[in-house]
């Protein structure tokens, strides 16, 4: 196969014709002369057969009677035929009675014994053994014929030769008709070949193949035109772009020789860059060496490089010892999660941190106040962070004591400042008498000088709260508009000193937001009094109130001189004026913006301002608009007190009814809890009697139960049952705020006493205040200031106060936290004994607050609130309510 590899195709497919003629003519003629021999010899087979049959017949008297010459005489005349060549006649026992040989054939023995039944080929012989029987059909000898096979062989070489000739006659033919026919094939192929070729050598792609059919060659032949149609388009496009490409390689060349040119010169440049690098490197170095501020680089959370102001800071011997080391090892416990927090910021991104204060621990274990920045970069294909770090132990320390001097400084100024603006404004409003003509200008202006000294302390305290993050929000949902009205109508007074009314326009009556009360009655006296300030005399200050866009919106506007341009970057900064003449034509101590800004964004507000040189000035707040649920909406009380009594005997519901009408309060009787739960969600009431056996509920669970429920949480229930004495803790359970517990049959004065308490109206002469104060001065100004509100009893001592509490009962209780034989709160349990109804306690004291003494513990109010216009309605909203809310840091 390998020879046909490289020859043509012409040449295998006459190869192929001649060899498959050839062989199949063989194996046909092979076919042929095996079955002719087979046939052949099976022929001669039967007809020996028939012959050993006749010759057992022949001879089997003489074989019965042992005649071996009739017996051999027989075999002769049976064998006349050419084709035996030897045969012989045995007895019953198998010995050799008689035998034939023909004459030529000497060599051919036959057995001495007879050879066992059948037909047998041995060698070029033909071997037959037959029985000779007698005429009973018993056996009595046997006939053995040897023959010859002389015509097969000419049989065979008669009919090999035939075939042979027959076989080259059939090739001679093949051949010839493989060399007319193969033409057909080779033609188109020679023709593609010759095509191909013509492509390949000369790469003329414009020569085509010619097609001789529509067979498979021809549909090669169209396959290759089509190809090298295309392949003549594509070789001419190439050409083209060849072409242009050569132009451009012209052209890039130039330019390359022009850049090269330049490159040159650049590469010089770039030396002379580099050698300023390296010097600017080597000063930088230096720089970092020799800074007073610790530079440090951490990747990985670990230091790589420590400059020698670190090593010092740090109290390091050498950089070995903080290389490698974890940057959280050196930061205070308390500051490690922020700093973890930080450095997987500074390593996420390219960014720089602002100056942050931290505690470092030193290796020696001293502890540092620190101050930090970083800046994050890429160091050594890492993300890596440079930190500067500055020691401010020694300015921590000044600060602290600056603090600490302003504090104790602003809280020891507050008590007798307070007894004397309290004196003075009751000497100035004739409280105590009418004053000489002459004394009274020198009295209001001590007064308003006193004023703004409370001012001054009560605005350092605040900065200090906001600076040490102590300042307190109550945030609860209200209206702007009106709380807006309210500050205008307490500032108007203020206003009509620099001759300035206020002009209020509500846009969207009804916006609600989430606020601290006091806190944004602050921010607006602020923005109200910088405004009346800074207007023209006789000039009005525009207050609008609107929404827009999610926010509610508060400006307020004078029409002033505006602010200078180079004073507006740091108007919201602490103790900020536009000039120290400004200051003094103005007053104010320069924090009340700032002050502003951060109640502002506590609230999640803004504070700005636009501003018109000799146009005015505009205060801009804005605080997220708070959507009312209905939960929120607050229901107005009934000027006339309601109570609903809960109470299953009529008579007894009868008799309270009857008690309470005494006093002028209405009420609404429920013989059970369903019929009570029904009328408390269709009436507003102000309090509640309750039994605590009732037909179909028990009365402490129904009180749990209101008192899980928003709308009845804090509504005044008071307990009268025959079991009340067996519940004591009732009173002492802040969860579930009862004022009283009676007993029956009903104590109609202790009845009435507890209703009083728990609706009390407006009007509030009788109500009985103890005030335990060890000054003597605050307790008469308390006195003077209370005599319109209620009935005050003052107790210098703990031991007085609990003396006094034990004699008689008191409507509420307003303390110093600290006083000369005890705190304040040890009188808790004594206002809080079995027994005894709540009483409110407010701890009326310059200290700090104290919110975990008790539940009790309603209030607290620094001294400086002792001013007439706010301690008499707090003194009674917390009359009027039983209880009172936590008011921090209230200012006059």
């Amino acid at each position: 196969m390998r020879a046909l590899k490289d020859v043509s195709i012409r040449s295998k497919l006459r190869t192929i014709i001649v060899a498959t003629v050839v062989i199949c003519l063989g194996l046909a003629c092979a076919s042929f002369l095996v079955y002719d021999w087979l046939s052949y010899r099976q022929a001669m087979g039967q007809r020996l057969l028939v012959l050993a049959d006749g010759t057992a017949i022949q001879v089997s008297a003489a074989v019965a009677f042992n005649q071996a010459g009739t017996a051999e005489r027989m075999l002769g005349s049976q064998s006349k035929d050419g084709s035996i060549l030897c045969a012989g006649a045995y007895e019953e026992n198998g010995d050799l009675l008689a035998s034939y040989v023909r004459k030529g054939s000497e060599g051919t023995l036959v057995p001495p014994k007879a050879p066992k039944d059948g037909l047998s080929t041995e060698g070029k012989h033909l071997v037959v053994v037959h029985p000779v029987v007698s005429k009973d059909g018993a056996r009595i000898g046997t006939v053995y014929l040897r023959s010859d096979l002389p015509q097969a062989g000419r049989r065979l070489a008669e009919n090999a030769l035939i075939l042979i000739v027959v076989l080259l006659v059939a090739a001679g033919i093949s051949i010839f008709l493989s060399l007319r026919l193969e033409r057909f094939v080779t033609d188109p192929i020679s023709h593609l070949a010759e095509i191909v070729n013509k492509v390949t050598t000369e790469r003329d792609y414009t020569a085509r193949a010619e097609k001789h059919g529509h067979d498979e060659l021809g549909v090669l032949v169209d396959g290759l035109n089509d190809m090298l149609s295309q392949i003549q388009v594509r070789d001419g496009a190439l050409q083209l772009a060849r072409n242009e490409l050569e132009l451009r390689v012209e052209e890039r060349t130039a330019q390359l020789t022009f850049v090269n040119e330049e490159m040159k010169t650049e590469v010089a440049e770039r030396k002379r860059a580099e050698e300023s690098m390296r010097e600017s490197e080597e000063r930088y170095r230096q720089l970092v060496e020799l800074s007073p501020d610790a530079i440090v680089i951490h990747s990985g959370g670990r230091f790589v490089y420590v400059n020698s102001s670190a090593i010092s800071l740090f109290a390091a011997k050498s950089p070995a010892q903080l290389v490698g080391r974890s940057v959280l090892e050196v930061v205070a416990p308390e500051h490690r999660g922020e700093m973890a927090g930080r450095i997987r910021k500074v390593y996420e991104g390219n960014v720089r941190t602002a100056l942050t204060e931290e505690k470092i621990v030193r290796l020696d274990g001293a502890i540092l106040d620190v101050e930090t920045a970083a800046l994050s970069f890429t160091y050594q294909g890492q993300p890596a962070a440079q930190v500067i770090i500055r020691d401010i132990t020694e300015r921590k320390e000044i600060e602290r004591m600056k603090n600490e001097f302003v504090s104790t400084v602003s809280h020891e100024l507050r008590t007798p400042i307070t007894s004397i603006q309290g004196s003075l404004g009751l000497i100035a409003n004739g409280v105590m008498g009418v004053i000489p003509l002459a004394a009274k200008p020198l009295v209001d202006i001590a007064y308003k000088n006193c004023q703004r000294l409370v001012t001054l302390i009560n605005d350092i305290l605040d900065m200090e709260k906001i600076a040490a993050g102590k300042m307190k929000f109550a945030f609860k949902a209200m209206e702007l508009g009106p709380l807006v009205e309210q500050t205008i109508d307490a500032n108007r007074a203020f206003g009509a000193q620099f001759d300035v009314a206020f002009a209020l326009r509500i846009d969207a009556p009804g916006v609600c937001v989430s606020a601290d009360n006091d806190r944004l009655i602050q921010v607006v006296t602020n923005l109200l009094s910088n405004a009346a300030k800074f207007s023209p005399r006789g000039g009005t200050v525009d207050v609008t109130v609107s929404e827009r866009d999610g926010w509610v919106r508060l400006a307020v506007a004078d029409h002033g001189s505006g602010i200078p341009e180079e004073f507006r970057k740091r108007i919201f900064q602490k103790f900020s004026q536009a000039d120290s003449s400004d200051m003094r034509q103005k007053g104010g101590t320069g924090l009340g913006l700032a002050i502003c800004r951060t109640i502002v964004d506590k609230h999640g507000g803004r504070i700005f301002f636009e501003s018109e040189a000799g146009k005015g000035t505009t205060f801009i707040m804005e605080l997220p608009l708070y959507e009312e649920s209905p939960a929120d909406v607050q229901v107005q009380k009934p000027a006339t007190p309601h109570v609903l009594i809960c109470e299953d005997d009529p008579q007894i519901a009868a008799f309270i009814r009857l008690v309470l009408s005494k006093d002028g309060i209405q009420s609404d009787i429920a013989g059970d809890t369903a019929q009570a739960m029904k009328m408390l969600g269709e009436n507003r009431y102000d309090a509640m009697t309750l039994d605590l056996v009732l037909p179909d509920r028990d009365g402490m669970s129904f009180l749990e139960e209101l008192r899980s429920r928003e709308t009845t949480r804090h509504l005044p229930v008071i307990v009268v049952s025959a079991f009340a004495s067996s519940h004591p803790d009732l009173l002492k359970g802040a969860a579930l705020q009862v004022m009283d517990c009676l007993d029956k049959p009903i104590d109609p004065q202790r009845l009435l006493s507890a209703a009083r308490r728990a609706v009390r109206s407006k009007d509030a002469a009788t109500a009985r205040i103890l005030h335990v104060e060890p000054d003597a001065d605050i307790r008469q100004l308390v006195t003077q200031t209370l005599r319109n509100v209620a009935e005050t009893a003052g107790a210098a001592s703990l031991a007085e106060a609990r003396a006094m509490l034990e004699k008689e009962a008191y409507d509420l209780v307003v303390m110093n936290a600290q006083l000369p034989d005890g705190p304040g709160t040890d009188l808790i349990p004594l206002l809080n004994g079995s027994g005894r109804a709540r009483v409110p306690v407010v701890f009326f004291n310059a200290g700090k607050d104290d919110r975990g003494a008790t539940n009790l513990l309603a209030a607290t109010l620094v001294k400086s609130l002792a001013a007439q216009s706010e301690l008499p309605e707090s003194i009674q909203s917390w009359v009027r309510n039983g209880t009172a809310e936590f008011l921090e840091g209230a200012k006059p």
